[in-house]
């Protein structure tokens, strides 16, 4: 039985017993009631009272609150019914291509690059340590040499899970890397990106303890000398990234999860955020593949910054060293070595251990307000202690 709103009609109020329902039925087909007695409205009345005021300069009937109400609450949805519409809010599809705004860098970054880490347990007699590596392909995990030194045993635990023994290739003290060789053909090479600016938004990655571990951070400076106990560090990347001796032998990502460097922890130095270019730990490793040591060019002076003109100024030049034999002198200003410009020592000392051993090199240097270029064979490098930079200005 359909329901009819309350009604009124012209002339007395009439009080009637209830109806059977077929009359009820019948009452239902009759005249419909007032527009000005239900609660809705259809929007052709609304212009119909609008147009019977203005011609019989009657005052306009107002319709109830409620009707109003609902009219506006329909007009309302119907609406936004049409922007959802238009929106494909009721698209069915779940599988959008859009990235989310909020989407986490740091898990993007692991993601990348998060397979090229492993991790490696080291047993010796005595002592039980643990590193990261970064694979380097068909088997070869770089790692930290001061944590495999003088093991019994290596095992390193892969992108599938499964741990393996490794043997040492060889360790080099001037970076304080080694690497180490795994039966893993099928392992992934990183990839690599050998740019780094300061300023650059950079992760650390982790698995020296067996859990994942990242810590993001940015590049505060690079070729940075850091003197340890045993070598200075040349050529350094120095982060604030909460990396400590937990994450060495890690990598350092940039935020497209390439790898920028090795994570470091010099003994007997601050091991924060400390990293060994990647390109430097290629060459080292090469070579400890190849010749099982690692061998750098050394110049023989000991100096420190220079802002006018800018490069490195040389405190000292060591007796029978390739620079004393190429006429290198006190408070020269060395400004490019090969074709490389030369901002401080610490750069200097990064840009001789890129070279071999017997290797010729030019070097352009100020002295006494002119430029000066000479020629120097370099010998193999030695693990002197570099004094800590200091800023001069020259004349």
């Amino acid at each position: 039985m359909l329901l009819t709103p309350r009604s009124t009609f012209e002339g007395p109020s009439v009080h009637s017993p209830r109806m059977p329902a077929e009359e009820d039925d019948e009452a239902a087909s009759g005249p419909p009631p007032d527009p000005l007695d239900r609660i809705w409205l259809h929007p052709s009345e609304l212009s119909r009272f609008e147009a019977e005021a203005l011609t019989s300069g009657r005052e306009r009937p107002q319709p109830s609150p409620w009707a109003v109400a609902v009219v506006s609450a329909v007009a309302g949805a119907v609406a936004t019914m049409a922007v959802l519409l238009a929106t494909g809010a009721f698209d069915g599809d779940d599988s959008s291509d859009s990235t989310p705004t909020s989407e986490n860098a740091a898990a993007r970054v692991v993601a990348a690059a998060g397979t090229s880490v492993v991790a490696v347990n080291v047993v010796a007699t005595g002592r039980e340590a643990q590193a990261s590596g970064v694979s380097l392909g068909s088997g070869e995990v770089v790692t930290s040499a001061h944590v495999v030194r003088g093991a019994e045993t290596v095992t390193v635990t892969g992108p599938d899970g499964l741990a393996r023994t490794a043997t040492i290739a060889g360790t080099d003290r001037q970076t304080g890397l080694a690497l180490v060789i795994v039966d893993a053909p099928e392992w992934p090479a990183l990839a690599m990106d050998q740019d780094v600016e300061v300023g650059e938004t950079v992760s650390a990655l982790s698995v020296g303890h067996g859990d994942p571990w990242v810590s993001e951070g940015v590049v505060s400076a690079v070729d940075q000398a850091v003197p340890a106990r045993e070598s200075v560090y040349a050529g350094m990347i120095l982060t604030d990234t909460a990396a400590g001796k937990q994450a060495r032998g890690g990598a350092l990502v940039d935020d497209e999860g390439r790898v920028v460097g090795i994570l470091a922890s010099p003994p007997g130095a601050s091991p924060s955020g400390l990293a060994t270019p990647i390109d430097v730990a290629i060459d080292v490793a090469t070579q400890l593949q190849t010749t099982g040591e690692a061998v750098h060019g050394w110049l023989g002076v000991t100096g420190g910054t220079a802002d006018e003109p800018a490069g490195a100024l040389v405190y000292e030049v060591a007796r029978t060293s390739p620079a004393a034999a190429a006429g290198l002198r006190q408070g020269d200003v060395i400004i490019a070595l090969d074709g490389t410009s030369v901002r401080n020592m610490a750069g200097l000392t990064s840009l001789v251990r890129e070279h071999r051993p017997g290797e010729t090199v030019p070097i352009v240097l100020i002295r006494d307000g002119e430029e000066v270029q000479v020629d120097c064979k370099l010998e193999s490098g030695r693990a002197e202690a570099t004094p800590p930079t200091t800023s001069v200005s020259t004349p």
